[in-house]
């Protein structure tokens, strides 16, 4: 598969920069194509990286909250007074990486029994209740104290030292906490980094702490189950609810610049009780480790890397809009209000620091857009993706069938002749049918929807298949033309640990709470981390299905 990709940047990099669309729809798609396509650059990840930190500094020393608002504050103050906040007594653990890097051992049983537990000074507290109350933290806590105490030279048993515990601090959950903070390592705040944007820009996030993300987690649940409750607004669907409201002429669509790094602290304590201000404050990192090894003190409440800075942005700015119109909604930053009221709503977001996307934003328009979903009065939903350079054979074949779902359009079509001629007969397969929201993006993690196979509109099926192609046509009653047998690719992540069936030994401890979380044996993985297989798979009518689980 090597070759295959390497053909495929070669033909990809002869391509025309500069194409012309003919209509609204192909114009939009190949401008949304021109602005994210590009051929990666070496050398320059270091500078990039830079000039985010320093972009990330002068935003947030430019954070200041006038000493007299708008009004439409005040009345979000009162709203945001009145709702009853519940902290939920289920926690979700961090899917990413931590302020010591896990390099992608992100798995339950790696949090559990490997990575290290940091936590800053402030947030330490609610870290200790969450683990005392929970039953696979506080199990990984007695092993990890275990471990501790046998790595020291005390002059005493360990029976001798849980007296001598117990006849100074004289409470159990006092000695708990002395306990947990001896296998704590507390840090002064979070750290910076990057992710890769374009060729010219990198994206900053802070990697928190372990126990603060956890901490943060709940208080972003909390905030989630208020959008629900109190505005009507479910954050698990409402992306795709956005995307149905911009069929609706009445309503504007703001789109936000660092959004997540414009809440300042001051406004936070202005809107919030005193008592979920103490919360937010002792589980936000108030400081950063920046890449000049130096901590610096934040005005921000947060940025992406916390666990409730989405949660948090969307509640503030949802109550905002629904002063001005009870109608509106929030997706973080993609904010639906009405054209009416859209430039109120502008001056007062512009009033507390918030700085909006004129280029993204679209007030009293023809075009909107939300949450990945392009609509024109003129046309209806526009089809339209975002293509990167591909670096292994998922990105190519994603790569090649989002050119086909456009080719209607010369310039899309011109790309998937090019590509056509590099592509082997036996990777070629029919159009299957898959999700497509409106005929918008489709997520590239769905092999299901854009990365399987490629989706040539072949029905050629695999010779050395015939036998198999003619007993599943039998057995599940349909033509055998209608079958067609072809080769598709499936990512098989690298194992951090083996995969095992039978929990025997006493080590096996963390696997044991990883299986008992998630319901069933599940793989202990590395995220991002492993190969993409060759398999054969079964089209049959547009739905696909691997050929041995037909054959079971």
């Amino acid at each position: 598969m090597k070759k295959l990709l390497q053909k495929f940047q070669q033909e990809l990099s002869q391509l025309n920069p500069s194409p012309n669309g003919d209509c609204i729809e192909s114009e939009f798609a190949i401008k949304r194509f021109q602005k994210k396509f590009q051929i990666p650059l070496e050398g320059n990840d270091h500078v990039l990286h830079m000039e985010a930190w320093d972009t990330f500094l002068s935003t947030d020393l430019g954070l200041n909250l006038p000493s007299r608002v708008d009004g439409l504050w005040y009345k979000v103050r009162r709203d945001l007074h009145s709702l009853d906040y519940r902290l939920p007594e289920s926690i979700d653990f961090p899917k990413g990486s931590e302020f010591i890097a896990t390099r992608g051992a992100n798995s339950l049983e790696a949090r559990l029994a490997r990575s290290v537990w940091t936590v800053t000074h402030d947030c330490f507290d609610s870290f200790c209740d969450i683990v005392y109350s929970h039953k696979a933290l506080k199990r990984a806590f007695r092993e990890r104290y275990n471990r501790w105490y046998q790595k020291q030279d005390f002059d005493m048993s360990r029976r001798s030292s849980e007296y001598f515990l117990w006849n100074n601090l004289k409470n159990p959950f006092d000695i708990f906490k002395w306990k947990l903070a001896r296998v704590c390592q507390f840090e002064h705040g979070s750290r910076f980094s990057t992710v890769p944007k374009n060729n010219t820009n990198r994206r900053p996030i802070n990697i928190e702490c372990f126990g603060n993300m956890v901490v943060q987690k709940r208080i972003g649940d909390c905030f989630r189950e208020l959008v629900k409750e109190h505005y009507g607004n479910d954050l698990s669907i409402l992306q795709d609810v956005h995307k149905t409201r911009l069929a609706d002429d009445r309503i504007s669509t703001i789109d936000l610049k660092n959004a997540s790094d414009s809440i300042n602290l001051d406004l936070v304590r202005f809107l919030f009780p005193k008592s979920i201000f103490k919360i937010i404050c002792e589980s936000r990192s108030e400081m950063i480790l920046g890449p000049d090894g130096s901590y610096h003190y934040l005005k921000k409440v947060s940025s992406m890397g916390n666990g409730f800075t989405f949660e948090l942005m969307t509640l503030i700015l949802t109550s905002l809009c629904r002063v001005l119109d009870p109608n509106s909604s929030v997706y973080g930053d993609d904010i639906i209000i009405d054209n009416s009221v859209a430039p109120r709503l502008i001056q007062a977001l512009e009033d507390v620091g918030f700085q909006v996307n004129r280029e993204k934003s679209f007030i009293n328009s023809k075009f909107r857009e939300s949450c990945g979903g392009n609509f024109h009065d003129d046309v209806g939903y526009i089809e339209s993706y975002d293509f990167k350079w591909p670096e292994s054979i998922h990105d190519c074949i994603t790569f090649y069938n989002k050119a086909r779902n456009l080719s209607r359009y010369p310039f899309f079509m011109d790309i998937v002749t090019r590509l056509d001629k590099v592509i082997p007969s036996a990777l070629r397969g029919p159009d299957s049918g898959f999700y497509r929201p409106l005929g918008l993006e489709v997520s590239n993690n769905r092999s299901d929807a854009l990365g399987g196979f490629f989706r040539q509109g072949s029905t050629d099926s695999l010779k050395k298949f015939s036998k198999e192609r003619k007993e599943i046509a039998t057995r599940y009653h349909y033509d055998t033309d209608s079958v067609v047998i072809h080769y598709g690719f499936r990512f098989t992540p690298s194992l951090r640990t083996p995969l095992l069936k039978g929990l025997i030994r006493k080590h096996h401890w963390a696997k044991y709470e990883m299986y008992l979380a998630s319901g069933m044996v599940t793989k202990d993985t590395l995220s991002s981390t492993g190969r993409w297989d060759s398999i054969v798979l079964c089209t049959i009518e547009g739905r696909t299905s691997t050929l041995a689980s037909l054959l079971l």
